[in-house]
């Protein structure tokens, strides 16, 4: 969990701010996929790399009692909105408007926005924050 928690955070941090991140991010294949155990996108939905459906399964996963998953949520949901906010729309498959087209179709702007709002509300993050261990 902990490892999982610190690469998606280092990858938050490098892609915030950096259009050219952004699309180096996207240009990966296999971009982060131990995001997700759990990859249920169907398969009209696939897009050509594999990080985003499990980076959208993990936001459309239900919220749930356990804090340390619905951190993980939080922060899969963090990273799919600074994709879309610094993108340069190099990568066919994953231009902003195809990014919004996947968050509202998807995920659901509802649904979104309360995974951000769980970032903001964690105890575990705003602790982790306190204290980075690299």
């Amino acid at each position: 969990f902990h490892t999982r928690i610190a690469v998606l955070m280092f990858v938050c941090t490098w892609i915030a701010n950096c259009p050219l991140a952004v699309q180096s991010f996207l240009a990966v294949p296999n971009s982060v996929s131990f995001v997700s155990r759990r990859a249920n996108v169907k398969s009209n939905e696939r897009l050509s790399f594999r990080f985003f459906p499990k980076l959208i399964s993990q936001i459309c996963a239900p919220t749930g009692v356990d804090e340390r998953e619905n951190l993980l949520q939080a922060i899969c949901s963090f990273a799919f909105g600074l994709c879309l906010v610094f993108n340069t729309n190099q990568i066919a498959a994953f231009s902003t408007e195809s990014l919004e087209r996947i968050l509202n179709k998807r995920i659901g702007m509802e649904l979104y926005l309360e995974k951000l709002e769980s970032l903001a509300k964690s105890d575990v993050y705003a602790k982790t924050l306190q204290r980075p261990q690299l």
